[in-house]
């Protein structure tokens, strides 16, 4: 089967792509991920494999590719092509059992993606022999590397090679993960040196599993109940569709074959695997459980009320706003805290520079933010701490005791309320 429209301008050239992906994305459902075949400065040809995936999401996938429809897609080709995020219209798509090959043309590209697509052609001229025009039609067979480039390398490598990371910032996290004993890609989220966008898309290319996306999405509460809250934590995953025969999970991070069987075992059913953002996962098991998730932390929080001020970076630490953002302390602990504000943040790729002070001891550090849960009088934000100079980790700690001590003084338990900042 295969469908077009209009035909391409002429002029537009197209160069063959040893490398690449295109996420196509729908909201509410799995996105699709597809091998980059070819790259032009308004268009690409890409192909995917249907083999492996649900046939519930075939089903459904090929309903949606047809002509003319329009979709959101992040594309990349290493090293040359970093991750865009655009907007793109089907031109032709030729489908069968075992593959789909599609034709997208770019849509509305600003100065700078068209300058980023430019230098990336001009890159990738420098190494090919042959050039594809518009006036070519769409092969037979679309060309596909018979060796994933991607698949089951290490997670730094992957980053490496999608321009996230340089070779040096992933060898020393991976050292300083084995260290503390945590996955690497949870620390670099820690140090805000990835996104969990930029995390999501190098897991999927490193384990082959597709990418659903949870934001704004309602998941029935009914599927709550097949697990445990104290097995989605765990294993750090949200059930989001039941088919029957089937539920299909979203992980922070692909599961194990013993993990995915002891779920099936639970559930009597067989586990369908996809990967979504981190933090909305933590926002799903976080609006399940609010109360109960406070008590699973590697640190005790101590209830401590005293002012706050704190200004907003990017998740690389870099552009810090001018602004000074008051607020006030919920909790605090020596990895943590939780602040109430008036002012919303609702940015989880942002970071936030704290500093507080209590009994004449001033604490600081940058601390990415967790969860943003909107109360009476303005926002709760759950923050981690990402980096702390050995001064200032000192003075939190003795914080820490010093609450503790007075907490435990306190029998009535009421709220310590003193300190200036």
């Amino acid at each position: 089967m295969e469908l077009t429209i209009e035909p391409r301008r002429t002029g537009a050239i197209r160069l063959t792509v040893e490398k690449g992906v295109v996420f196509l994305r729908e909201a509410g459902m799995a996105s699709l991920a597809c091998t980059l075949n070819e790259l032009g400065e308004s268009s690409c040809l890409c192909s995917a494999s249907l083999g492996a995936l649900h046939p519930e999401l075939v089903r459904i996938w090929k309903l949606r590719l047809t002509a003319g429809r329009e979709m959101p897609i992040d594309i990349s080709s290493p090293p040359h092509l970093p991750a865009l995020h655009l907007r793109a219209r089907l031109q032709r798509v030729r489908a069968s059992e075992a593959e789909v090959q599609l034709e997208l043309e770019f849509l509305e590209i600003d100065q700078h993606e068209s300058t980023v697509l430019g230098t990336a052609l001009l890159a990738l001229g420098g190494t090919k022999l042959a050039v594809r025009t518009a006036a070519m039609s769409l092969p037979a067979v679309l060309p596909r590397t018979t060796h994933d480039p991607y698949r089951g390398q290490r997670l730094g490598d992957v980053l490496v090679a999608l321009g996230k990371l340089t070779r040096e910032q992933a060898d020393c996290a991976e050292l300083a993960s084995r260290k503390v004993k945590e996955r690497i890609g949870h620390y670099l989220l820690r140090r805000c040196l990835i996104t969990p966008m930029e995390l999501c898309g190098a897991l999927s290319l490193q384990s082959g599993l597709n990418i659903v996306d949870l934001q704004g999405r309602n998941i029935p509460r009914p599927l709550f109940s097949i697990f445990s809250y104290l097995t989605m934590l765990k294993h750090h995953f949200v059930p989001f569709e039941d088919t029957g025969h089937a539920i299909s999970i979203a992980a922070s991070s692909p599961l194990s074959a013993a993990a995915v069987k002891e779920l099936e075992t639970r559930c009597g059913r067989r586990i369908q695997q996809f990967l979504a953002e981190e933090d909305a996962i933590v926002k799903h098991l976080y609006s399940l459980h609010p109360d109960r998730a406070r008590r699973h932390r590697k640190n005790t929080r101590y209830e401590l009320q005293v002012p706050v001020a704190f200004q907003i970076c990017n998740r690389r630490l870099q552009t810090f706003e001018d602004e000074q953002i008051e607020g006030r302390t919920v909790n605090v602990s020596e990895t943590g805290l939780c602040i109430a504000t008036s002012h919303d943040l609702a940015r989880h790729d942002a970071a936030v520079r704290v500093r507080f002070s209590f009994y004449q001891r001033s604490a600081e550090g940058i601390y990415a933010v967790r969860y943003i849960k909107p109360v009476q009088a303005g926002y709760h934000v759950g923050l981690d701490l990402v980096d702390v100079e050995p001064e200032h980790a000192a003075s939190l700690k003795e914080i820490c005791i010093q609450v503790g001590l007075l907490g435990a003084k306190n029998r009535s338990h009421r709220k310590i309320c003193s300190g200036v900042y």
